[in-house]
């Protein structure tokens, strides 16, 4: 249990509590005044539950313990309160909590106008006083600066003038410096003093502020009181507030490096990744948590607790649709695009397989975690946390007391780390973009990951971050590392024909012919994953053909129609290419649109 300091509040009141405790007369219905502490939070995603803890002291009796120092952003429905004491029973009767807004002291017009009045003339004279410093030290610097040129003069002088006529200009010399001289003494005296002058103006500014000050409305308070109940004196009693708070939240923060050197070239297609995790907590309820016992769950009290219920659509007849303009086609508009249609339908298809930016695109679950991160105060020694699940919400206990302020500044805490063993594998899209990229396949065989903002390394080498999308145990989740410079990949269009074919019947053909070559100019085999994509067609009028060699691996890859993958190991030094073409082909007279996605 954390140590109190009792506040001069707390003191009075405990006070007060033994002088009743000495009259039994006494022992009836008194208001004891208290103060409270933050000793918990458990901080969600969005919201925090926080624990506070009063200390006191009450004779035998029925009793009103106020603790009035609380936020007032709190949700009073979910406040709870326990307490207990050493050697001593009490019952907890009932709780009550209000907003305190504290009104000023009352003032008049005239007296307002006076301080008002009083405060402008204090600091005009503020004002006279900085230009009389600023007057003093330029004339100090004036007269520095006269000095040393006479210095300089004299100097000259005796280097080219002979003994006899320097006996009277030396004498002059002297004069003019004990003037000057004597003239940088008066101006700092005459700085010195207007900085004292300045010096009490401001302290005159300073009362006159507090006094206007003083007649402005406290900030509000929250004020909980808490009716008890005991059969003996109580000297040492303690409170338990909790309540539910919306102006916290967390969001993980993870760091992930991925070894390269012996470890690559020892097992190809292998390499350690080093996960370690952290924690961007925030709270902005006002009041700084300090030594606080800190808790992070990814529970989300404050979101959804039921299902919604299902949409209802009502079904109505309208009159048809007035018929087309003429010349517009309808049921034959399968028009044929320009052929960089098909190229852009062959990139945008594989936007979400190259597994980076796509397959870790923003995951909106922590949706008030910061884009970026501001930069975060971090203990020079980390501790990990304990953790433990409940369903599927994760609990992470800090092992340290942490000090997260109430103005919303972000504090990190270290959550944990760990090292696996993952797969490497190269990765590319060269319809899309002619580079190679970097993936550890990392397999959560532990605990999830919830998504949150992550840092990559490759060794000691940063390269940016990117968006983790949660990762649930069992799961394995590529992890995309930059590009892979030793691997190039070159994509060409060999042959693009339109034609008729058929004899008895006629139909449009269109056939596209493209070779893909990998090469590997590194030292080590790796593993590839190269994607690419056909069109796909709902009319069965469409008819469409793949050639492929090799054969891809995988055809309608993560269930988007038409992309294709194919995967090989390609040893250092070595090379690899793959043939492939589709034809597609319809009805005679109809035309063919392509629409990229």
């Amino acid at each position: 249990m954390p140590s109190f300091q009792k506040s001069p509040r707390r003191t009075r009141a405990v006070c007060v509590a033994a002088l009743l405790a000495l009259s039994p007369a006494f022992a009836v219905a008194e208001v004891i005044e208290t103060g409270s502490d933050v000793a918990a939070a458990t901080v969600y995603p969005r919201g925090a539950t926080i624990t506070r803890e009063a200390a006191f002291a009450a004779p035998a009796g029925r009793h009103s313990i106020v603790i009035d120092n609380l936020p007032i952003d709190i949700d009073a429905e979910s406040l709870r309160v326990e307490g207990a004491a050493a050697g001593a029973r009490f019952s907890i009767l009932g709780l009550n909590y209000r907003v305190d807004r504290p009104t000023p002291e009352p003032l008049s017009d005239p007296e307002r106008e006076r301080l008002e009045q009083e405060i402008r003339a204090v600091r005009y004279d503020i004002q006279i006083e900085r230009d009389a410093i600023e007057a003093a030290e330029g004339r100090r610097v004036y007269a520095e600066g006269v000095r040393e040129a006479t210095l300089r003069t004299r100097r000259r002088e005796e280097n080219a003038a002979g003994p006899g006529p320097l006996i009277d200009d030396v004498d002059r010399w002297r004069a003019a410096w004990e003037l000057l001289s004597d003239e940088i003494a008066a101006a700092q005296r005459a700085r010195r003093d207007a900085e004292a002058r300045k010096a009490a103006h401001e302290r005159a500014l300073d009362a006159l502020l507090e006094q206007l000050d003083a007649t402005q409305p406290e900030p509000p308070r929250g004020v909980l009181t808490v009716a008890i109940q005991g059969a003996e004196p109580i000297a040492d009693g303690l409170l338990s507030v909790r309540y539910l708070t919306r102006a916290a939240s967390w969001s993980p923060l993870y760091d992930l490096r991925l070894a390269e050197g012996a470890e690559l070239d020892e097992a190809p297609g292998r390499a350690t990744l080093t996960i370690v995790r952290r924690a961007a907590v925030r709270q902005s309820t006002g009041e700084d948590w300090r030594g606080a016992a800190l808790t992070l769950s990814t529970a989300r009290p404050t979101g959804r607790l039921e299902a919604p219920r299902p949409p209802i659509s009502q079904a109505s007849i309208r009159p048809p649709e007035p018929p087309m303009p003429a010349g517009r086609v309808t049921t034959k508009g399968l028009r044929l695009d320009q052929r960089q249609r098909a190229e852009t339908e062959t990139a945008q298809q594989m936007d979400q397989l190259m597994g980076g930016a796509a397959d870790m695109a923003e995951d909106r679950v922590f949706a008030e975690a910061p884009a970026a991160p501001a930069p975060a105060q971090i203990d020079a020694e980390e501790a990990s946390a304990l953790a433990s699940y409940q369903g599927a919400a994760a609990i992470y206990r800090i092992a340290e007391p942490v000090d997260v302020p109430g103005d919303g500044e972000i504090r990190q805490a270290r959550i944990g780390a760990f090292d696996t063993e993952v797969e490497t594998e190269i990765r590319s899209t060269p319809a899309r973009d002619p580079n190679a990229y970097l993936y550890a396949m990392f397999p959560n065989a532990d605990a999830p990951l919830p998504p949150g903002r992550a840092s990559l390394y490759r060794g000691e080498a940063y390269l940016g971050q990117l968006n983790l999308p949660y990762v649930a145990p069992g799961e394995t989740k590529p992890l995309a590392f930059g590009r892979a410079e030793e691997i190039q990949v070159e994509r060409r269009i060999r042959d693009r024909s339109e034609g008729q074919e058929g004899v008895f019947t006629t139909s449009n053909r269109r056939q596209s012919r493209f070779e893909i070559t990998v090469r590997n100019l590194g030292a080590r085999a790796v593993s590839v994953r190269l994607f690419d994509s056909l069109p796909y067609t709902e009319d069965e009028r469409i008819k469409i053909a793949l050639n492929a060699a090799p054969k891809p691996s995988e055809q309608d890859v993560e269930g988007r129609r038409g992309a294709l993958a194919w995967d090989f190991p390609l040893p250092a030094g070595g090379e690899k290419s793959i043939a492939f073409s589709y034809t597609l082909s319809w009805p005679e007279g109809e035309t063919l649109d392509l629409l990229g996605r």
